[in-house]
């Protein structure tokens, strides 16, 4: 008799859904993000003036390609796509991503601090430094992480034990 009820463990595993990034612009240089909630996605559309629905709507007002938005989230859009991206961004979009992504990147596990936020791997220090398209990536893949399909959920945290186990 196997409950299909929603419990706190539940709701843990969807906001710790993790995704990595690849950004080609920093040296492929590699970013986990993670999952955000709607209650932390209301709260930054509040701080900053500007909804989710709204930043959809400018991407999808760029007339973008499935293949070009792909290339965007893999790291691998053009140069003219990127020209594109950073001069018709409006600022406010722009802000709402930063918020996303500070909301969403994973600090460096690596670090000598374990992650808790040194100069060399603070979250915030590092989207504010972001240039180019880099907010643009790492925000749409924080939504696609927080939208993401259960099963996607749970194949992430099967996969995660198998290789974590002795063998």
């Amino acid at each position: 008799m196997s409950s299909n009820y929603l419990t706190r463990k539940k709701t843990l595993m969807g906001i710790r859904y993790e995704e990595e990034v690849k950004l080609d612009q920093y040296g492929g240089a590699v970013v986990r993000v993670h999952a955000i909630s709607d209650v932390t996605l209301a709260r930054i559309e509040s701080r900053v003036g500007y909804s989710l629905e709204e930043a959809l709507s400018e991407i999808a007002s760029m007339n973008l390609s499935e293949n070009v938005i792909s290339d965007i989230q893999a790291g691998k859009a053009s140069p003219e796509t990127t020209a594109k991206f950073t001069r018709t961004f409006d600022p406010r979009f722009k802000l709402f991503l930063a918020e996303v992504c500070k909301a969403g990147i994973i600090p460096n596990p690596d670090c000598g601090c374990k992650g808790k936020g040194c100069e060399d791997c603070d979250v915030s220090a590092m989207v504010e430094e972001l240039r180019g398209y880099s907010l643009l990536q790492i925000g749409m893949a924080i939504i696609g992480a927080s939208t993401a399909k259960w099963s996607d959920v749970e194949d992430f945290f099967s996969a995660r034990k198998a290789q974590s186990g002795a063998e």
